[in-house]
């Protein structure tokens, strides 16, 4: 409800989402009539981020009417505290500006942190499946994460840029490791290449039946999955590797160097 308040706050004031300074702040005296009982709320008690470069912290802020009339100092937006004010006490929390966003991915952009630079160039050298097979290889090899998580995940490799023009293969990466579950996803985060280790975690076989909105390949003449899932199929594999993840509690990966399986 804060969140929501504050960054509609902002859009009134502004239109472009930045906090501008209109009412009072720092820099000068206010502008703005105090209405009679005060503004309807007050927002103190924490940092308040106003993402404006003049004055990119400040103590308090004051709404009215959906609109930032005050920020500044605490003493100086205590002045819009009146009998029909709402004060909001931070309690030490950080106050940002709201950013309205129906399409994020910051769960994948957290996993990508954590996973092998699989992107062709010139952001990354992958030109083809044997690159991505070094990539993972030496991923494997150096990276406290896969230590870790006792899990490989790589990410943005592109079919359209590889030089095979295509998926790589659960055969592909068990090249790499029949034992380290592979997970190689696509730059749209809508594909994902699994090796028969991860297959096997995600309780992917020939008996699995493709889900609902999504396609597990197959090996040609066969039911057998040849690794590449398709949107559900890959978003429904995550739901099983992802608890095997959490089940590392609070283990470092210093914590477990030694224990990913030779390749």
């Amino acid at each position: 409800m804060l969140r929501r308040q504050f960054a509609a706050a902002l859009a009134a004031t502004t239109g472009l989402g930045a906090l501008g300074l209109t009412g009072c702040s720092t820099l000068g005296a206010p502008r703005a009539a105090i209405p009679p009982g005060g503004a309807q709320l007050l927002y103190w008690g924490g940092p308040i981020l106003t993402m404006n470069d003049a004055q990119p912290q400040v103590e308090a802020v004051a709404v009215h009417a959906g609109r930032i009339v005050a920020l500044g100092r605490r003493d100086e937006v205590a002045r819009w505290q009146g009998a029909a004010t709402q004060v909001v006490d931070l309690q030490g929390r950080t106050l940002i500006p709201g950013f309205v966003d129906p399409h994020s991915h910051l769960g994948g952009v957290g996993l990508q942190a954590i996973a092998a630079n699989l992107l062709p160039p010139p952001d990354g050298p992958n030109t083809g499946i044997a690159q991505l097979q070094g990539t993972l290889r030496q991923y494997i090899a150096t990276s406290s994460d896969a230590r870790e998580m006792q899990m490989a995940f790589g990410f943005g490799y592109d079919d359209s840029q590889l030089a095979e023009h295509r998926h790589p293969t659960r055969d592909e990466l068990d090249a790499v490791s029949t034992r380290v579950p592979i997970v190689a996803i696509h730059q749209s985060g809508h594909f994902a290449a699994l090796n028969s280790k991860a297959l096997e975690r995600a309780r992917i076989t020939a008996d699995t039946p493709d889900p609902q909105g999504g396609i597990i390949r197959r090996r040609p003449g066969s039911r057998e999955p040849d690794g590449v899932l398709d949107e559900n199929a890959y978003f429904g594999a995550l739901q099983h590797l992802m608890p095997a993840l959490s089940a590392l509690g609070g283990a470092t990966g210093h914590d477990l160097v030694g224990r990913l399986p030779a390749l």
